[in-house]
């Protein structure tokens, strides 16, 4: 009776913690959204994050199938809430400035891609943000923009 109760304690011990669980199912979010299957994805990553509340990284990839799906208010709570987290997270910085972008609120969105530059100005977040700079005439006037993107 004792090597049962021994087995039994031994595999309670061995079952994955709940923030083990909640990145298995981001990682199955991820890779589904990587694959195009925003809306496959975002019921893994709900499930993260029920599970795991604070995961920032988490957050910011359902922002991100969120902004893929056009839900841009969405999104953009999510990644205020990564940020409350990590107000370092450059990825939060930078699909916070997309969302706005989405919502039209252009002054806010350059000032998220600012911040997001300002914290790594050497990663592949600053090159993505130089080129939505560039896309969106950022520094330059409505018109100035409009003209050369005709």
């Amino acid at each position: 009776m004792t090597a049962t109760t021994n087995n039994k304690l031994n595999s309670i011990d061995e079952f994955p913690s709940a923030v083990e669980v909640a990145k298995i199912w981001q990682q199955k979010g991820t890779q589904l959204a990587n694959l195009g299957k925003h809306t496959e994805a975002l019921n893994y990553l709900n499930r993260a994050i029920t599970i795991y509340e604070d995961n920032p990284t988490a957050l910011v990839m359902r922002a991100v199938v969120l902004i893929h799906l056009g839900q841009n208010e969405a999104a953009l709570t999510d990644c205020d809430r990564a940020l409350t987290i990590n107000p370092k997270d450059k990825q939060a910085w930078l699909f916070k400035g997309v969302a706005l972008n989405y919502l039209g609120r252009y002054e806010q969105c350059y000032a998220s891609y600012d911040r997001a530059l300002g914290i790594e100005r050497r990663s592949s977040v600053y090159r993505l943000v130089q080129v939505w700079k560039g896309i969106f005439g950022v520094g330059r006037s409505d018109s100035a923009a409009m003209t050369s993107s005709t």
